[in-house]
């Protein structure tokens, strides 16, 4: 299955009140709708289905450009905006996808 599309400039969460959100320090220079997981030394790395051990969690969604440990935001949990979902039935599951960063 082909990464799902996204266009950076409308990744916005779209209920702040029930987001958690939290920052990072990136190890990489990261752009909003990349995925995100954290290396040993606790820095943001972009999460990918088929690396080893904690590269394949995904921990969260980058919510902003960042260059490397500049502070970030991501989005652990919530509702966020600026993804194509028309190829997807409501409610269909999304997974981490074998494109570093991507879904």
């Amino acid at each position: 299955m082909a990464d799902i599309a996204l266009t950076t400039a409308q990744i916005a969460v779209v209920d702040q009140a029930n987001a958690d959100i939290f920052t990072i320090q990136p190890s990489l220079t990261i752009t909003p709708g990349q995925v995100i997981s954290f290396n040993a030394s606790g820095l943001g790395i972009l999460a990918d289905a088929n690396g080893a051990g904690v590269i394949a969690q995904a921990r969260g969604i980058c919510l902003e450009r960042a260059g490397v440990n500049q502070g970030c935001g991501i989005l652990r949990r919530g509702t966020i905006s600026g993804f194509t979902l028309t190829g997807l039935a409501y409610g269909a599951k999304v997974y981490l996808s074998d494109t570093a960063g991507a879904l």
